[in-house]
């Protein structure tokens, strides 16, 4: 398993309420980390092509 580290994150009550309508409270944890890998993929992906794309 990966060294953890707790941190504290604001929300927006908005947010919160729907994280708590829909995930359960031992899958949230596991839902935020997964969101926040998916996004990191995203900007991994956008930073590369605008890399390749200065290389054309």
């Amino acid at each position: 398993m990966d060294k953890t580290r707790l941190i504290l994150i604001e929300f927006p009550d908005d947010l919160q309420e729907e994280l708590n309508k829909y995930i359960c409270g031992d899958q949230k944890t596991d839902f935020i980390i997964k969101a926040v890998r998916k996004e990191f993929v995203k900007i991994k992906q956008k930073k590369a092509i605008m890399n390749s794309a200065g290389a054309i």
